[in-house]
């Protein structure tokens, strides 16, 4: 009797495997979704230039708003160190040589699917796309999923403790790194788009805006902008996610997203700073109390850790190098010692000083004067600080010339270009983001009259974002049967985008 029952247990035990394989080469044969979207780039020295042709069908707003979710919920994340969790994944994985290997078999092609191009997603070799992103569900499911719930993030990098030229020297092959596992994200997300398994492809997309938003934590302009770059990778996933056939509506899951300004601002904060890291005596020039030789000694020192991380100062001899910072002192003197006369210490006082002290003094006010200047800009809104140009900034600190004998103005010209470009990057994300709520908005409207609204202000479902590097409404107009959404060129940034917006028939 038992034997008969462990046969009948197993006779089932059989037929049930029979049928979750067939259920799974049914899953895997069957027709892709359809998601028309294409994007073609055109790449000049200044900027890039992105078009968008994109198919879209109604959405109406989801019940509940936020039943899709873009970020993880506060009440979903778990105490502990994200970073922990990444950092161990890199010395247990293979990746690079997955990654190689992946390479070999599927050629250049591979580094198409991670994000949409020219082909539409339903074109594509789906079998090929799921074998290449099931080739790191370990990675995914043992590190990133658990990394990206925990609430905290400290890459342990110390960067407030560093000093002198190790604080731009520090190497970064972690978050270099991530910029692949973000592929990786992709690559799975776009293909739950393709088998129609939108929550999935949320879930991936939701993995990726925590990681990216795990890399911006540490307040360095380069690990902002990885992030910036994981987070756009994303969206275009994202718009991706909109084409496809009766996807949800995700104006709302837009709206969540944690605005990348804020860590572009940390970081800004923090490299605005990095004229007295890299030169602490700066600190307290004014007050410091050195012997004339130790004043001449941290200049001396100050340019040769300035040559070792600056490729355009020429490497020179210890005692070449104290020979031109003479003569370059006793050039640069006069000039510093009126600056600081005129700026309001007393003349006796700035005569008693050290030749180097009157230098350093003049140097740590200048650099600050355009951190400072440059700061300013931080409270601004973007449309009023964009017309500040660089010649402004650095030909001029508060009406005053430019003057090319300060040390410190030197370096700012150096250390502080790049901020603005950062700034920039992190506003122009922005705008790409405000621009798929406006698309979503568009499908809203259209899920309530059948058709693409003939202006902006014909919708009135949800308010329609404005574009934050204007402060303006988004250029918008209807050609024929097409909708034209356009981040111009005249907005100021690097990235031009116009949308192709058609509604697909039913």
């Amino acid at each position: 009797m038992i034997k008969r029952m462990l046969k009948s247990v197993t006779r089932c035990a059989a037929a049930s495997r029979l049928i979750v394989s067939a259920a799974v080469v049914l899953i895997a044969s069957a027709t892709h979704v359809v998601a028309e979207l294409r994007v073609t780039e055109t790449r000049s020295p200044n900027q890039v230039v992105t078009v968008v042709q994109m198919t879209v069908t109604p959405a109406a707003e989801p019940v509940p708003a936020l039943r899709e979710r873009l970020v993880v919920r506060d009440i979903e994340m778990l105490p502990g160190n994200a970073a922990t969790h990444y950092l161990r994944l890199y010395p247990e994985s293979v990746l690079d040589t997955r990654l190689s290997a992946l390479v070999e078999k599927f050629g250049d092609e591979l580094y198409e699917w991670y994000s949409p191009g020219s082909e539409p997603l339903h074109t594509l070799p789906l079998d090929k796309l799921r074998e290449a992103a099931r080739s790191f569900d370990r990675e995914i499911n043992n590190f990133v999923a658990p990394a990206t719930l925990r609430r905290d993030c400290d890459w342990g990098l110390g960067i407030q403790e560093m000093q002198g030229p190790q604080i731009v020297q520090i190497l970064l092959p972690e978050f270099n790194a991530s910029r692949d596992l973000s592929r990786m994200l992709m690559l799975r997300a776009r293909v739950a788009i393709a088998e129609g398994d939108y929550q999935r492809a949320i879930d991936e997309l939701r993995m990726n805006n925590r990681l990216a938003e795990n890399v911006a934590s540490e307040p360095l302009l380069i690990c902002t902008l990885i992030g910036i770059a994981e987070r756009s990778m994303g969206q275009m996933v994202t718009l991706e996610l909109m084409a496809a056939d009766n996807s949800p509506n995700l104006y709302w899951a837009l709206a969540e997203l944690p605005e990348p300004t804020e860590a572009v601002k940390r970081a800004m904060q923090f490299e605005m700073s990095i004229g007295q890291r890299m030169f602490p005596f700066l600190k307290d020039a004014d007050t410091a109390q050195h012997a004339p030789g130790e004043w001449a000694r941290l200049l001396t020192q100050s340019v040769s850790d300035w040559s070792k991380v600056d490729a355009n100062t020429p490497r020179m001899p210890p005692e070449l190098m104290q020979a031109s910072l003479s003569v370059m002192m006793i050039a640069a003197y006069p000039s510093a010692k009126q600056r600081l006369i005129e700026g309001g210490l007393a003349a006796d006082v700035v005569e008693r000083m050290p030749v180097g002290q009157v230098l350093a003094v003049d140097s740590s006010r200048a650099y600050q004067q355009i951190a400072d200047s440059l700061e300013k800009q931080l409270y601004e809104p973007y449309h009023v600080a964009r017309r500040r140009s660089e010649a402004d900034l650095f030909g001029s600190v508060d009406g005053v010339p430019f003057v090319t004998t300060s040390l410190g103005q030197i370096m700012a010209m150096q250390l502080l270009p790049g901020v603005k470009a950062a700034r920039s990057a992190g506003v122009s994300a922005v705008r790409h983001t405000r621009a798929l709520q406006v698309i979503e908005a568009m499908r809203m409207y259209a899920a309530e009259h059948g058709k693409l609204p003939a202006y902006l202000d014909d919708i009135k479902a949800v308010s329609v974002p404005v574009n934050p590097v204007t402060n303006q409404p988004f250029m918008y107009h209807v050609e024929s049967d097409q909708a034209i959404l356009e981040l111009p060129a005249s907005d100021g940034v690097s990235r031009v985008t116009r949308f192709e917006i058609t509604l697909k028939k039913s």
